[in-house]
């Protein structure tokens, strides 16, 4: 059995997510470059398209849990999900993605 959860946000989980990074990464600096260096290595891609053939093309090859994140943008009055994602299947890259702000869009498991 595979279990696929994909999420879309509202205007108010943006923000939680954007801010409550952004309150991480001002209070321990350190451990969010690292993180965003982590990141910033990783592979990405710039459409909801190749990250999703990526993420199964990832979930047949590893058959472990997959996810996919991507970047959370801010202007004037709004936030967005940016044209900037990545997918792992590794717990590290995870917990990098969710420690700097980025929203995981889907989570893959058998």
């Amino acid at each position: 059995m595979i279990i696929v959860m994909e999420r879309r946000f509202n205007q108010s989980e943006l923000r939680y997510i954007y801010e409550s990074a952004k309150g991480r990464m001002d209070c321990h600096p350190d451990i969010a470059e690292e993180y965003k260096r982590m990141i910033e290595q990783h592979p990405f891609y710039k459409s909801e398209t190749e990250v999703m053939r990526a993420a199964k093309d990832l979930r047949i090859k590893s058959k472990s849990i997959c996810q996919v994140w991507a970047k959370i943008g801010r202007d004037e009055e709004y936030f967005y999900i940016q044209d900037h994602y990545i997918v792992s299947d590794d717990i590290r890259i995870s917990i990098a993605a969710d420690y700097i702000g980025m929203a995981q869009i889907l989570y893959l498991e058998s």
